[in-house]
């Protein structure tokens, strides 16, 4: 007997409109934005990538960083934001500016990935995906 099989109603769409990607150009970090493409292309999600630059780094470094992003996008055929923040000083931190970004721009879910650290070496190390995950106002995946 056949079972009649509705089509999908896509509800998980209206939860992840907005979606942070967190990119520093690694491949942790390329894996968490293929996710969040493949979101885009199955939810419409519109997907910001965001590069964290550090005090003494150039533009043109992060610039270039952002470059890999926006053409994985395109091969992907997603159109993409891109977004580069800045360290504002000694105490700040590349968690910290994420965390700001999340909160000035209200976005639904943040993609971020981890570079598979233990908890106890992410604690002691600062890792910046532990702080993000626990501190945003919004559904944080985490890439392993």
């Amino acid at each position: 007997m056949d079972r009649y099989i509705p089509e999908p109603t896509y509800d998980i769409a209206y939860m992840f409109r907005e979606i942070l990607v967190p990119f520093d150009g690694q491949e942790h970090s390329i894996k968490a934005l293929k996710v969040a493409l493949d979101f885009s292309l199955r939810y419409g999600s519109k997907v910001t990538v965001l590069y964290v630059k550090g005090l003494k780094e150039s533009m043109k470094n992060a610039e270039g960083i952002l470059e890999k992003a926006v053409k994985l996008a395109k091969n992907k055929d997603v159109e993409i934001q891109v977004k580069v923040r800045e360290v504002e000083g000694e105490g700040d931190t590349i968690a910290n500016q994420i965390l700001k970004e999340v909160n000035e721009e209200m976005y639904d879910a943040v993609i971020i990935a981890s570079r598979g650290k233990t908890c106890a070496d992410a604690l002691i190390f600062s890792s910046t995906t532990v702080p993000v995950a626990l501190c945003a106002p919004c559904t944080v995946m985490i890439v392993r």
